[in-house]
């Protein structure tokens, strides 16, 4: 609402990065049934990588924290490497990166998204982490649940409902990729009463959303958890302007 555009971090750049080079690979193994060779991959996570630096302005525009892009960027190609040995053997993808538009009743506009892959028998979310995760986080549950509504309201997708399986590739100092494979808790089967709570929460979400907007507009705070139980604004790149934490010192 204010215009202001939040500095993207290195942790965004690797992920965006990881996306394009196994966007690559899927989308082509459709119609080959073949992967393509890991020093492709890699390359083309590097060529990714460059791509969404220059997208944010350039290495000067990005908050590469303590990392430097250039370690960032090897480190980024290795880990799409072992996620290319160890699990993309065992995927055939029937749909990569499409995007859906579903709408929710009672919302004013649709939900605009993508799904990252789809094989005949699951949804597959990626996930790049900062450290192995082997169940999913709380807010990844609303998203799972609302791709596998709009999967569903496609015509060629069978089952009617899929399971969506998370696969998490952590940024850790030994690359490790992880999936439903070996870790059960990172499987969330379909469920139509799951999937209506999903809908009530966005629909609570957005009546929220409006009712902020209406009250405070974009010249007044919002109210917010912050800073007294603001766990999340130790991510967030609007901290240094946020009203909320003026004349906080601990940055």
């Amino acid at each position: 609402m204010l215009g202001e555009r939040q500095r993207p971090g290195g942790a965004l750049i690797w992920g965006s990065a990881d996306d394009y080079a196994h966007t690559l690979n899927f989308g082509q193994k459709i119609a080959s049934g073949v992967d393509l060779p890991e020093s492709d991959v890699t390359l083309a996570f590097a060529e990714g990588f460059d791509q969404e630096v220059e997208r944010g302005g350039g290495p000067d525009e990005i908050d590469w924290g303590d990392d430097k892009p250039g370690l960032l960027k090897d480190r980024g190609a290795r880990l799409a490497a072992v996620y290319h040995q160890q699990v993309s053997p065992s995927v055939q993808p029937v749909a990569v990166q499409e995007e859906f538009s579903y709408q929710v009743a009672g919302l004013p506009v649709p939900i605009i998204g993508r799904i990252d892959l789809e094989t005949a028998s699951a949804l597959v979310e990626w996930k790049v982490t900062a450290r192995v995760e082997r169940q999913p986080k709380q807010h990844w549950r609303t998203q799972a649940r609302l791709y596998q509504a709009a999967a569903a309201e496609k015509p060629r997708a069978l089952p009617a409902a899929k399971p969506l399986e998370w696969h998490v590739k952590a940024r850790t100092k030994t690359p490790t990729v992880v999936t439903a494979a070996t870790e059960l808790g990172l499987l969330l089967m379909p469920s139509p009463a799951a999937v209506e709570a999903t809908h009530e929460r966005v629909r609570k979400l957005v009546t929220t959303l409006l009712h902020l907007i209406r009250t405070f507009g974009p010249d007044e705070p919002w109210p917010t958890h912050a800073p007294d139980y603001g766990w999340a604004c130790n991510w967030c790149g609007y901290r240094p302007s946020c009203p909320w934490w003026a004349g906080e010192e601990n940055w």
